[in-house]
């Protein structure tokens, strides 16, 4: 590749039973200003509907290769790392079957990674619409997508004020998948011994990211709109229903990753004290309980709800510290090499 031309890119999209939004995207990306290299859907399961829908798409005259693979389960990180595998773009593109893309979404990354050289990550927020067409409210809160170093983490990706479209990008420490791309050198692939419904499989990326001495950016102009549905349970509000993908299976992953990415060994330290005895409003722990039996009642239920999220996190602490990251010194001139 030569100096002047650009980085070739690969456009990954998950989807499941979400045909009519998910052609709504792929449209979205083939009237960019900068076309991608590739679009990859990759449709899972028996969702014969989006895959019929995928082979009329791919009929047609599209500005750009359309690359459709099939995963034989659900599964969205799963489902990303099919379609990683089957790409060959130098910056890798994440965006929601249920988002669109502004006809310039494509160019504003790939100029970004052009005038910054140890970029890893680079993303920005959404505007998000419930599935009844309704707009969630302004979120004006501050910081956004941080994590501490005792382990709290900060999302605030969404909904944000209008007047900050007109900021600056921002280092920060982690994107989310609905907008975000990552350099190919900076990580290797989506974390797939997550559990379902895989939440913080960004955070672990850009984590990676950030181990082989990559910076992660976030610019609130580079915005895009998201279609919201609680299809998967996952982030519906209360606490009925199954508890394992909501608050189990949340836990262990919030665990798993802290417990992976998390070095020296005081902060190590810090972070497991901050789970276990801290947590948050979803996966309290003791120090918690009294203000989440305030504030949802149920003395009982959130007890259970406490011990089922204390278990959680000791599962997910033990294999995380299995998978283990290097030390970010070990990898910092790793990637030097690799880059466009």
């Amino acid at each position: 590749m030569t100096s002047s031309s650009p980085p070739t890119t690969s456009v990954l999209i998950a989807t499941w039973q979400r045909p009519k939004l998910l052609e709504r995207v792929v449209r979205s990306l083939c009237v960019q200003t900068l076309l991608p290299t590739e679009i990859i859907v990759c449709w899972q399961n028996n969702d014969l509907e989006t895959c019929q829908m995928l082979k009329q798409l791919q009929a047609e005259p599209l500005p750009c290769p359309l690359v459709v693979v099939h995963l034989p389960e659900n599964g969205i990180v799963p489902a990303e790392n099919a379609a990683l595998h089957a790409s060959s773009g130098e910056l890798i593109l994440l965006i929601d079957d249920d988002a669109i893309a502004p006809v310039d979404w494509i160019h504003r990354i790939v100029r970004f990674y052009a005038s910054h050289p140890n970029c890893g990550a680079f993303g920005g927020p959404a505007d998000c619409w419930t599935a009844t067409g309704e707009r969630l409210p302004i979120n004006p809160k501050r910081p956004v997508a941080g994590l501490s170093w005792i382990g709290r983490l900060t999302t605030n990706l969404h909904d944000q004020p209008p007047e900050w479209r007109a900021l600056p990008p921002e280092k920060v420490d982690h994107l989310v998948g609905y907008n975000m791309s990552l350099r190919r050198s900076a990580f290797d692939r989506f974390e797939d011994r997550l559990k379902p419904y895989w939440q913080l499989f960004e955070l672990d990326a850009c984590l990676t990211a950030s181990s082989r001495g990559f910076e992660i950016w976030f610019d609130p102009g580079l915005l895009v709109e998201h279609r919201v549905g609680y299809t998967t349970g996952a982030y519906a509000p209360g606490r009925d229903g199954d508890w394992s993908i909501r608050f189990a299976n949340s836990s262990y992953n919030q665990a798993y990753v802290l417990s992976k990415h998390s070095k020296p060994f005081w902060k190590r330290n810090f972070r497991w004290l901050y789970l276990m005895a801290l947590g948050t409003g979803n996966t309290p722990g003791p120090m918690l309980l009294p203000i989440t039996i305030l504030r949802n009642g149920q003395p009982l239920r959130e007890i259970r709800l406490m011990i089922t999220c204390l278990k959680s996190k000791h599962n997910g602490w033990r294999m995380g510290r299995n998978a283990s990251t290097p030390d970010s010194t070990n990898r910092s001139a790793e990637h030097d090499s690799n880059r466009y």
